[in-house]
């Protein structure tokens, strides 16, 4: 049964993969990402929205950074679920419910020690970023930016607390290798960048300079939507990326977008 497991797993893995790996060349681990309980800024996932949390990170990369021993690698997410935890409360008396991914990292002498800190649980904090629709009131269910109650108070023996649904994206995930660091998670919650180009169009501009600097903010943030893979040539044994959208040269391998335009870039393939 457990062999059938890993061989399942290993399909869903080569789906991400840019190459078909055996099962010994890779890593796979569990990652908590989030939950629905509130947090110290008295927020809360609704389970609709950790559902579409659930679909939207799958494919997803992730970075392992800060290790003690070992230098920063990069993961990827193949499968996501939502899982209740029979018995546990949230600290507003609802049911618990948790986002819980499977990862894989591949094996080989560039994540020897990064495989090792995870093996020996010194991977402790989880970070995500996404970008969130609506928050709404725990108390009165409208918007919590517009309604009169306050985050963190007490009415009637409730808890007010933002709800959030209507997840835009799911941008990233991290975890950070640290022995010191109790597990939990971080959450990192974006404008949608369809509301950051809303709030763009609505500054007046005095000069055609304003104007032309607003439609390349708007153009650079359009770029951001989705990441592309930079381009690659081996000029004479020197390794030269480009960027795939406006092709002026890429500075720094890893860095995350193009200097130019803004495109958001993709560097997976280039790590494993």
């Amino acid at each position: 049964m457990l062999e059938g497991y890993a061989e399942k797993e290993l399909e869903y893995i080569n789906r991400f993969a840019n190459r078909k790996y055996k099962a010994d060349e890779v890593y796979v681990f569990t990652v908590n990402l989030c939950d629905n309980d509130v947090d110290g800024d008295n927020e809360a996932f609704s389970v609709e929205a950790l559902r579409e949390l659930e679909r939207l990170f799958v494919g997803k990369t992730g970075i392992l950074e800060k290790s003690p021993s070992s230098k920063n690698s990069t993961a990827r997410i193949f499968v996501c679920g939502v899982e209740s935890v029979p018995g546990k409360k949230t600290k507003a008396g609802d049911d618990y419910y948790k986002l819980v991914a499977r990862a894989f990292i591949p094996v080989n002498e560039n994540t020897v020690d990064t495989v090792s800190d995870i093996k020996n649980g010194r991977v402790s904090e989880i970070s995500i970023g996404c970008s969130v629709e609506n928050r709404m009131c725990s108390i009165c269910g409208k918007d919590i930016h517009i309604c009169g109650h306050k985050k963190g108070e007490m009415y009637d023996g409730k808890l007010c607390y933002s709800k959030i649904f209507d997840i835009v994206d799911a941008y990233e995930w991290a975890a950070v290798a640290n022995p010191t660091i109790r597990k939990k998670s971080k959450i990192r919650r974006l404008t949608p960048p369809e509301s950051a180009i809303e709030r763009l169009k609505r500054i007046k501009c005095n000069s055609s300079e304003q104007h032309k600097a607003v439609l390349t903010a708007i153009s650079a943030i359009r770029l951001q939507y989705i990441e592309k893979e930079p381009l690659f040539v081996d000029d004479n044994g020197v390794d030269v990326y480009t960027c795939p959208e406006c092709w002026c040269s890429i500075p720094h391998k890893y860095q995350s977008h193009c200097d130019h335009c803004g495109q958001q870039l993709d560097w997976w393939r280039y790590r494993t």
